[in-house]
């Protein structure tokens, strides 16, 4: 079983709730939100721990992965804070806005022996498969 924590209740989080809930073995734990009305709607997704902050919710020991939601500008931060925390990141696109930040996000994870996994979900939709060969 892996606990998930997810940051950022926007509309690409339903995607992934609905992946996570999809897959046995994978358990919803935690939603993190700066907006209270999300937070609140949350509830719907069962009995998970609500966060209003980020470094609250790395505090939880339950958490071994963060799913990271959040608009582009802010995953560099987000990344680099979970990674020292202990905790397997996945990351939504882009990764970073600079190569440099990129470069500091895997850097991070890299030092802290934990997993990094960028969301490609594109990568088998044809036109991409076709570019790719």
């Amino acid at each position: 079983m892996i606990n998930i924590g997810l940051v950022g209740l926007g509309h690409i989080a339903e995607k992934h709730i609905r992946a996570i809930q999809a897959v046995e073995g994978l358990t919803l734990t935690a939603v993190c939100d700066l907006n209270p009305e999300r937070l609140e709607q949350a509830k719907n997704y069962g009995a998970i721990k609500l966060y209003q902050h980020f470094e609250q919710m790395l505090e939880d020991s339950n958490i071994e992965l963060i799913s990271i939601c959040t608009p582009s500008g802010t995953h560099i931060d987000l990344c680099v804070l979970a990674a020292q925390a202990g905790k397997h990141v996945v990351c939504e696109k882009p990764i970073a806005l600079s190569g440099p930040d990129a470069d500091s996000i895997i850097e991070s994870c890299r030092k802290n022996g934990v997993q990094l996994f960028v969301v490609k979900q594109n990568r088998f939709n044809p036109p991409v498969l076709l570019l790719k060969k």
